[in-house]
This record gives structure tokens, C-alpha cells and sequence, in this order.
């Protein structure tokens, strides 16, 4: 089977699941995973699938326009960067929260992978990427305002009154040693306060430029936060960061190489 063949037989395994591992594709395409891994890269030039860890989501036409709140090229790729590299912090059988905004999508686009998983989150975006999954999705009540595809609200927060989980992902404004995590915008820091709450460990997914920064409403005081990770490791040596950062996180998995290049994971003393 050549390359012309073979692309659509990817993609339409692709369609039909959503997502797929390379060892999948090449099955089905009856290939070698090297050679599944190539054709994979040119159907993500073409734009129309997107590379993961091990394998690959179809972009669909809403992922792709309005059903993305955060393209490409407009500062939030530090962002992502976080939120690839937090995947390695989550395993089989799991139960997190994954909060809303570019690092939760981001680590919402690893997760496929992982079996007997429930995902807690308040973000519409990451629920609809968490669809194609295995995953057992649990989507807070709220009320949504304006662009950001978040749930917010009383009701928001009242929904995770009874839950209990072992990690929450959540990201925001600003983070420094003295206020920890901060947000724009109350709603937000809100809904992140109640998720924060409901986890045994509190991750901060941020990408460098937010760190020393603090934004105007405070969700989670420093030393409720388990670990921050991010894309730079200047980013932890900030002037509004007073104590030393550096011990890693255990994770359940070994971290790939090319994880520990996009992020540096710390521990709060």
C-alpha cells in the first residue's frame, strides 16, 4: 500500500475513533509505525490531524475555527507547552480536574491514551476534546459568559462541593511566592479556588511570562500549591519568587526527554 492509500485509510480510522495510537494506524494501514509516523507528520502539515504523544487526534472543522478559543501564534504556545508536558503527571486510572484555558486543552489532547480515567473540568473546550476518549468526563454546572468556553458561577462551584480528587490542573493570570495564583477576572479565580479544594495536589500549568506576576483576584495561596510547570526554567528564578524552586514532582510515568526540554516541573518548599 502506498502513501496515497494509505493516508485515507489513516484518516478515516481516525474518524471513526477520534484518536489513535501509531501502532493502530499502522495495522490498519498495514505499515511499519515508522512509516505510520511519516504519514501522520504530512497530514499534519495539511492541517488535518494533529500529533500526540504516540499517535495523533483528527482536527475537526469547529476544532479547527470557532470551537477553538485559543489559536495558534497569539502567545499562548508557553501555555500549551505546560500542559503537554503535565500529561506525564497523570495515570491510569486517575481521577483530576483539568481546568479551563490553552494548558488544560493542552493536556487534554495527551490524555487519550490513558485507560480508566475520570476528568473533572469546567471547560467546554476540554470536555469535547476528552469526547473522543475512553475517558469518564464529568462537566461542572455553571454559566458561560462571553468568549472563554468557561463555567463559572455559584452553581459552578457548588458542583464540586462533594468531589474529591487526587490532582487539579488549573492555570491563570499570574502565580508569584507571595499571593500564588491569580486571575483577571473573579469568576475565575472563583471556580479555581473550588477546584483547588477538591484536590489532594494543586499543578499550576503557566507559561513563563505569568510567573512573578500577580493579577488582581487570588484562587490559590502558595502553599496549597503542590508544583508549577511551565515551559522555561527562568521562569522559576523570577524577582517576585522569594524561595528557591527545583525538586520534581513524581510523576507515574517515566518523562520523555523531549517533555523535560518543554518544561521544568517544580515543588513549593
Amino acid at each position: 500500500m502506498n502513501g496515497h492509500a494509505r493516508r485515507p485509510v489513516i484518516l478515516r480510522l481516525l474518524e471513526t475513533s477520534g484518536a489513535a495510537t501509531l501502532a493502530q494506524m499502522a495495522t490498519a494501514a498495514q505499515c511499519s509505525v515508522a512509516t505510520a509516523r511519516r504519514e501522520v507528520v504530512r497530514l499534519a502539515r495539511d492541517g488535518l490531524v494533529e500529533r500526540c504523544h504516540g499517535g495523533a487526534v483528527l482536527r475537526t472543522t469547529a476544532e479547527q475555527g470557532a470551537g477553538s478559543i485559543h489559536p495558534a501564534g497569539f502567545g499562548w504556545d508557553a501555555e500549551r507547552a505546560a500542559g503537554l508536558a503535565a500529561a506525564d503527571l497523570v495515570a491510569d486510572g486517575d481521577t483530576i480536574i483539568v481546568g479551563a484555558g490553552p494548558a488544560g486543552e493542552a493536556l487534554a489532547r495527551q490524555l487519550y491514551t490513558r485507560s480508566d480515567l475520570v476528568v473533572v473540568t469546567n471547560s467546554l473546550a476540554v470536555a469535547r476534546l476528552l469526547a473522543v476518549t475512553s475517558a469518564d468526563v464529568i462537566v461542572t454546572a455553571g454559566v458561560q459568559q462571553g468568549g472563554p468556553q468557561e463555567l463559572t458561577g455559584a452553581v459552578a462551584r457548588r458542583s464540586l462541593d462533594h468531589l474529591h480528587v487526587r490532582r487539579a490542573f488549573v492555570g491563570g493570570d499570574g502565580f508569584s511566592t507571595d499571593r500564588g495564583l491569580s486571575h483577571h477576572s473573579a469568576s475565575s479565580a472563583d471556580i479555581t479556588q473550588a477546584m483547588t479544594g477538591a484536590a489532594r495536589e494543586v499543578v499550576v500549568l503557566l507559561g513563563h511570562s505569568h510567573i512573578g506576576i500577580d493579577a488582581r483576584f487570588v484562587s490559590t495561596h502558595p502553599s496549597s500549591v503542590t508544583a508549577l510547570v511551565t515551559d522555561e526554567m527562568s521562569a522559576v528564578e523570577g524577582p517576585s519568587l522569594s524561595r528557591p524552586w527545583g525538586a520534581s514532582l513524581s510523576s507515574p510515568g517515566q518523562k520523555s526527554e523531549s517533555s523535560r526540554r518543554r518544561s521544568e516541573i517544580a515543588r513549593t518548599n
